[in-house]
């Protein structure tokens, strides 16, 4: 086993070659469906082999903490470490069978767990912090179910361990460590990592996305960057991604869409590929008495124009990214990323309102305290999920139909 250490800030960050349980960690990680299914002893995810070692009990500790039903997506249940540790997190990513099965736009899918994960990091990495343990151990949640990228997913967890080590409620001297079993994956994860510290500290060179309007100038402002070719592009995706749920987001309100089930018809989190085909058949009803930015983003999606072909090359490119395939040069994308978002027509636009007149219920929310914009993300059973784009904040309201 070997360990490769990198002190940040005022803690440890261990990438290391091995198996998660032979770490000594305090507190593991465990990723499960939101019912909490525990992986057959035979599966080689942390899950299937926790079975192996606790058996039933630890089953049985997680569905008296479920009550046998299925949990919301990103909530962390605690339990005893059984001999496998003192502490186990168990995070729910996906309901059973949801997607799993599921071939029509399974990438698109599968891609967005890419944030919703390195979000739900950062919440896992919250309450380590306010813990009583001294260590913690993280597998690369999601590259083995979702297929997600093993260096795309290294770097997402290294930048929530660099944004927990600078928050007041990290004591210092805690260690994080991340397991990584497959020994292949190792030198790309390290050499991935290893380019992340450059481009923090070395932004790339990347065009003026701005369009003047809150959130999407927000994320340009903190998410927007990368030296390296692969994390610039992913960036632009994810920009390019993060400004079409908005622009759908301000369809939908212009168009009284009261109801998020009546454009997305089922539960979870709403993929790129959604947003887009919706946006498709929402431009359709925009006349030429709508807003001003109302014909832009109804110009944009339009089918059969080059705004709609560029965003197409950039979906497949967003996915060929997160599950580690060849794509396209970062020239590419950054040409077709300008082509699609049009900003200098959004900043041309003299009449942008605020982001508060653009967007209402149920499509944007303002989270308490710092009151910033989050997204319409999914819908679940009497509740709204809302994404911060900027921060990757996840917040629900209460939502009656």
């Amino acid at each position: 086993m070997i360990f490769h250490h990198f002190e940040i800030g005022k803690i440890s960050f261990d990438v290391v070659d091995g198996s998660i349980f032979d770490l000594g960690a305090d507190v593991i990680v465990s990723s499960e469906n939101t019912r909490f299914d525990m992986a057959s002893p035979d599966a080689p995810s942390v899950s299937g082999q926790l079975s192996g070692i606790c058996g039933m009990p630890l089953q049985h500790a997680l569905y008296e903490q479920t009550d046998g039903g299925v949990m919301p997506a990103g909530t962390i249940i605690k339990t005893n470490g059984f001999g496998a540790a003192r502490q186990i997190y168990h995070l729910g990513i996906h309901q059973p069978g949801q997607w799993l099965d599921d071939a029509e736009d399974r990438d698109t899918r599968e891609t967005e767990y890419v944030d919703l994960i390195s979000a739900w990091v950062s919440d896992i990495l919250e309450q380590f912090a306010a813990s009583t343990h001294g260590s913690i151990a993280l597998p690369l949640v999601g590259c083995g179910v979702f297929g997600i990228s093993p260096t795309l997913m290294g770097r997402q967890i290294l930048r929530r361990v660099i944004e927990a080590s600078g928050k007041p409620a990290m004591p210092p001297g805690k260690r994080i460590m991340l397991a990584i079993q497959e020994p292949a994956s190792t030198q790309r994860v390290l050499d991935d990592i290893f380019q992340s510290v450059l481009d923090l500290q070395a932004p790339a060179d990347l065009p003026d996305l701005r369009i003047g309007i809150e959130p999407i100038d927000h994320y340009v402002d903190t998410k927007v960057t990368g030296t390296n070719g692969r994390l610039a592009a992913w960036s632009l995706c994810n920009y390019a991604a993060t400004l079409t749920s908005f622009m759908v987001c301000r369809l939908a309100t212009y168009l009284g869409i009261t109801e998020p089930k009546m454009i997305f018809p089922r539960t979870g989190p709403v993929s790129f590929g959604s947003f887009e085909e919706k946006g498709i058949a929402l431009s359709s009803q925009i006349d030429d008495r709508s807003p001003e930015d109302v014909k832009l983003i109804a110009n944009i999606l339009a089918p059969n124009t080059p705004t709609r072909a560029a965003l197409q090359r950039i979906v497949a490119d967003r996915n060929n990214i997160a599950h580690d395939r060849a794509h396209r040069s970062l020239e590419a994308i950054t040409e077709d990323t300008l082509t699609f978002s049009q900003p200098k027509r959004w900043r041309s636009n003299t009449q942008n309102p605020r982001c508060d007149d653009l967007l209402a219920k149920p499509w944007a929310a303002r989270t308490e305290g710092n009151g910033y914009t989050g997204l319409f993300h999914r819908y679940e059973k009497n509740a709204l999920y809302y994404c911060v784009p900027h921060t990757g904040l996840l917040f629900k309201q209460a939502h009656s139909t």
